[in-house]
This record gives structure tokens, C-alpha cells and sequence, in this order.
């Protein structure tokens, strides 16, 4: 079910001749389902809508986004200026006008809808970004917002690894296009002005990022120390003690420690995501090391982990026991 999609709302009897839907598809379900758990996942609306442009072949240039977003706001504007955001976001005649689909990331219009007819802790709310750095995490949450036990941290982990589906291959090679190399693509919304968002300004994708250096060996070493410490209380699930704020203080407690040592500031977002990479690839090399001792004939015997490599292995074993 798609969390944006009333389009269908002037083929519901109630609506018959209103302007704007009285009946929309919270109100249907309600009528059938008592009790409901939503999970919504929001992308950054700029992800989304440039992912978008190319997976639903809008078009296939990053010039002709460029354009078709500019034309879209425009568009929308005028349907605002006449008629209710309501009756704009929710037309089906916009929606095949419109040469983006620029609406549906105008999340706060359709969540508003769906919390007028089913209660707040109805929902599950996430980010795609928050997913991306820790999925982990991101899974318990959903199996105890469901009321679900949680699966062992083999299976969990087992889920984490499996592979991302649906990739638009082409907008990765039009990104490169248009930026160069990602690392260096910086994508940013310019506030309104004077209550007013002047579509020119809206997209910027031309100012590079400064690269920082790569994560030294004493980097890791305090990252995988202060998992060491506090690992217990980041593999646990969310309780009245342990919640996302004193998860979160643990990361920042990291990243202030990391700061302190040297010459470049990282962000807790940065510090988590090397976590993640290095406990990705010690299971690699860990896999593989597997692999090539099942192998028969001979040849050497097969590469022994790092240290650090064991460190971080050990952390993930120890859950399990």
C-alpha cells in the first residue's frame, strides 16, 4: 500500500461532489481494522525524488531533473495559489501532469492524514539513513515495536547482509555525470525567502565537499574500544533503562574521545558507519578464511585474521553466547 496514494478519492461514494475528500483511505481502513502497526521509512526527499526521476524514466539527464523540478514547482505553485494543498497533493490530474513526482516527498501533507484518523503509537517512524548506518538497530526496533521476540544476532546479522535490491544502476553513472565522483556530490535545499522558495535556488549540486582523511590505526583502535566497553547495553533491545538516547550519548562519548586525539572532527554519523564497515569486512575475510580451509589439495594454509580483525569478531561471538 502506498503511504501517499489518494488519488482514488473522488471514486469514494462520501466524496461525490465535495472539493476536498472527506473519506480517504485511513478512514477505509479503520472501518475493517481495529488495531493497526504502521512502519513507515522516509528517504531524504531530495534522494528520493532525483532516485525517482530515473527508476520511473522521467527522464535521463541530470540537466532535464533540473528543469522538470523547476517546472513542477512552478506548477504546484499555481495549483496552491487556486485551490487547497489538499486538493493539489492529493489530485490525480497533477500527479500525470506533473513531469516529476514531486509530491510524494511532501511527507508531513499525507502522515497528517493518516494521524487524524489512527493514534501516534500506531506508527513506527524511520529514516532511510538511519537504516543505511545501522540496520541493526533498525531491526530491533521494528521487532519491538511489533511486540515480536528477537531473532538471535546470527539471524539479525544474516538479515543486515543481505543484498540491496532495485538499484537504479543508470543513476549512479548520471550522478557521475553531473558531480564527478559522489563522495565530492553535495546536494542542498536553500531556506525559503521572504516565505518564498524561488525554484533557481533549490538545487545546488556543483560545490565540492573537502575529503578527510582516512581513519588512522589509533582511530580504530578507540572506535572498537568503546564498543568493547559498551557492548552489552548497543546489542540490547530498547527497555525502560536502555533507550535510543543513552545508545546515542555511548556514540557521541566515541566520537568526542576520537576528536580529542587529533587533527580532524568527525561526526557520530561518520564513526558509526566505520563501525559498521569494519565489523563487514572482518566477516568477509572471516568467510573467506572459512572457504579456503574447506578446500582440499594442497597450498597454503589460509590467512589468519587481523588482531583487530578478532577484536571485533569476538564482540559479535559473544552475543551470541
Amino acid at each position: 500500500m502506498d503511504f501517499w496514494d489518494f488519488r482514488g478519492w473522488t471514486r469514494i461514494p462520501q466524496n461525490r461532489g465535495l472539493k476536498e475528500p472527506l473519506v480517504l483511505t485511513p478512514h477505509l481502513m479503520r472501518h475493517v481494522y481495529k488495531h493497526m502497526k504502521f512502519l513507515l521509512i522516509f528517504r531524504n526527499p531530495i534522494d528520493r525524488l532525483y532516485s525517482d526521476y530515473f527508476f520511473m524514466n522521467y527522464g535521463h539527464s541530470p540537466e532535464s531533473f533540473h528543469d522538470h523540478v523547476i517546472l513542477s514547482i512552478r506548477m504546484m505553485e499555481n495549483c496552491i495559489r487556486d485551490n487547497s494543498l489538499r486538493t493539489c497533493m492529493f489530485s490525480w490530474k497533477m500527479y500525470y501532469q506533473l513531469p516529476t513526482r514531486l509530491h510524494i516527498g511532501c511527507y508531513s501533507v499525507f502522515l497528517k492524514e493518516w494521524l487524524a484518523v489512527f493514534p501516534r503509537e500506531d506508527f513506527l517512524i524511520l529514516k532511510t539513513e538511519d537504516y543505511n548506518r545501522d540496520a541493526l538497530g533498525t531491526l530491533r526496533d521494528v521487532f519491538n515495536f511489533l511486540l515480536l521476540p528477537p531473532l538471535n544476532e546470527m539471524a539479525m546479522d544474516n538479515l543486515t547482509d543481505l543484498k540491496r535490491r532495485h538499484e537504479t544502476k543508470s543513476k549512479k553513472r548520471l550522478v557521475t555525470l553531473l558531480c564527478g565522483d559522489m563522495e565530492d556530490c553535495n546536494i542542498s535545499v536553500v531556506p525559503p525567502r521572504n516565505g518564498r522558495r524561488r525554484g533557481k535556488h533549490i538545487m545546488d549540486a556543483s560545490i565540492p565537499k573537502k575529503r578527510k582523511r582516512n581513519f588512522s590505526t589509533a582511530d580504530i583502535d578507540i572506535i572498537v574500544s568503546g564498543v568493547e566497553s559498551n557492548f552489552e547495553t548497543l546489542i540490547s533491545s530498547l527497555t525502560n533503562t536502555v533507550t535510543n538516547n543513552v545508545k546515542k550519548k555511548i556514540w557521541n562519548d566515541i566520537t568526542t574521545k576520537l576528536n580529542a586525539t587529533g587533527d580532524i572532527t568527525r561526526n557520530e554519523e561518520e564513526v558509526r558507519k566505520k563501525w559498521t564497515d569494519m565489523k563487514a569486512c572482518a566477516k568477509k575475510s572471516e568467510s573467506a578464511r572459512r572457504l579456503n580451509a574447506k578446500r582440499t589439495g594442497g597450498g597454503p594454509p589460509p590467512d589468519d585474521l587481523t588482531v583487530m580483525e578478532k577484536r571485533i569478531l569476538n564482540r559479535k561471538c559473544s552475543s551470541h553466547q
